[in-house]
């Protein structure tokens, strides 16, 4: 009986994340918003840098906001440059996309 708590206190402890590969974390970062996946950064040494790995981008903005430009410039930049975006969308309300686009450039 003790070994079957044992047995089930393991399989409780068992840290299913850090088993997964790479290219599953990166395809379920995929669906989560672009500022969480990046602070997914502090989950361990891992993941420090697997955010900058991401192919695709979708970047909100609720305001004109020169945080967000600051954001998305940084996040851009810090991006791992071997790995082309293949899609990169931006959802802005209340800004104009030319105020963003010229930030990327």
């Amino acid at each position: 009986m003790k070994r079957q708590r044992e047995s089930e206190r393991d399989i409780n402890n068992i840290d299913r994340l850090e088993d997964m590969s790479d290219f599953f974390l990166l395809h379920i970062m995929k669906f989560m918003n672009v500022k969480d996946v990046v602070q997914t950064c502090i989950l361990s040494k891992r993941w420090k840098n697997l955010w900058k790995s991401m192919t695709n981008l979708t970047l909100y903005c609720l305001d004109k906001s020169y945080i967000f430009s600051k954001f998305v410039s940084q996040m851009l930049s810090d991006h791992d440059s071997s790995l082309p975006l293949q899609n990169l969308d931006f959802a802005q309300i209340d800004t104009p996309q030319t105020t963003l686009l010229e930030v990327i450039e």
